[in-house]
């Protein structure tokens, strides 16, 4: 399966989730791809949209590894480290990253903190799952927050992504790849947001996110 953008993306998943259209469910988009997802997901549900954010932790002069993934609240998964890092490099990185989501909380939520969540179902989203390993404190973060039910729902996923994933009350997947080159030969049609273009589909976004 090749998608030809991510509304298509969207708009195919908004279908295997139909149960959840009208039902005050809260759509939460990482960014930057999980913002146009969400923001595409969120109208096709009549759905509240906004957007958490949660970062890789990865290796300096080896980004294409982590150790784990930080999100907004200080939430934070350590999966274990495959390189030599010291202890103190790692509070580094981790201090940089949480300086990192502080500046996009700012910059897409005004600083506000998230939507109240209790009670409610929310759909977490991303344009494409490698590893997952940002979803996990995305979960854990909702589930403090007293989330009825947590539904993690993307387009595109390698189908040995971290179990810890099953966390969540539910996992939608519209096509699991192989590898993470068949996930990429996916996903290549989805083209690079920067931040003043996710902001745009947050701004744009015709629902209250309350």
């Amino acid at each position: 399966m090749v998608f030809q953008n991510r509304k298509q993306a969207a708009e195919q998943l908004a279908a295997l989730l139909q149960e959840y259209k009208n039902s005050n469910a809260m759509v939460l988009g990482i960014p930057r791809g999980g913002i146009e997802i969400g923001y595409y997901l969120a109208s096709a549900l009549n759905a509240a949209f906004s957007v958490i954010i949660s970062k890789r932790l990865a290796y300096p002069g080896h980004e294409e590894y982590d150790f784990g993934a930080l999100c907004e609240d200080e939430i934070a998964y350590i999966r274990g480290k495959k390189h030599e890092v010291s202890d103190d490099l790692i509070r580094k990185i981790m201090q940089k990253s949480q300086e990192e989501i502080s500046h996009s909380v700012k910059y897409f939520r005004k600083g506000a903190a998230l939507p109240k969540l209790k009670g409610r179902t929310v759909i977490i989203t991303d344009d494409a799952m490698a590893t997952g390993v940002t979803l996990v404190p995305a979960i854990r973060l909702c589930r403090r927050l007293e989330a009825a039910k947590i539904v993690v729902a993307v387009p595109v996923a390698v189908k040995a992504f971290d179990k810890n994933i099953k966390e969540a009350d539910e996992v939608r997947i519209l096509h699991q790849a192989e590898s993470l080159k068949s996930l990429k030969s996916a996903s290549q049609s989805f083209r690079k947001l920067n931040d003043e273009e996710a902001l745009t589909f947050l701004s744009n976004y015709p629902i209250s996110l309350s």
